[in-house]
């Protein structure tokens, strides 16, 4: 029974590993984020059929934004730009520093 148990067991382990593969249909993975020769970085997404698609984060520079606990400051917000073949992508407009400490 045990042997049974950690067969089934190993079986699992080894069908998540497959889950976690990307899916790309037969195409070429979509790089992201693309580090530029500039230290601008690119990031893109595949959604042929979205309308918008927005991206967020510390590297944005801060809003300030009224709430019932008085004026905040937020991540801002940016709109990737979509291009004929339905990737859409946005680079940053300055150079975003590594967050990877160097010795």
């Amino acid at each position: 029974m045990k042997r049974i148990l950690l067969s089934l067991t190993c079986v699992m382990a080894a069908s998540t590993g497959f889950a976690q593969q990307a899916l790309s249909w037969g195409k070429a993975p979509l790089a992201s984020p693309v580090v530029n020769a500039d230290n601008t970085v690119t990031f893109n997404i595949v959604a042929p059929e979205a309308q918008k698609v927005e991206i967020t984060g510390d590297f944005l520079p801060v809003k300030k934004v009224k709430t019932a606990y008085g004026e905040q400051e937020t991540p801002g917000v940016e709109q990737l730009k979509k291009n004929e073949k339905g990737v859409w992508s946005y680079t940053s407009s300055a150079f975003l520093p590594s967050f990877i400490p160097t010795i």
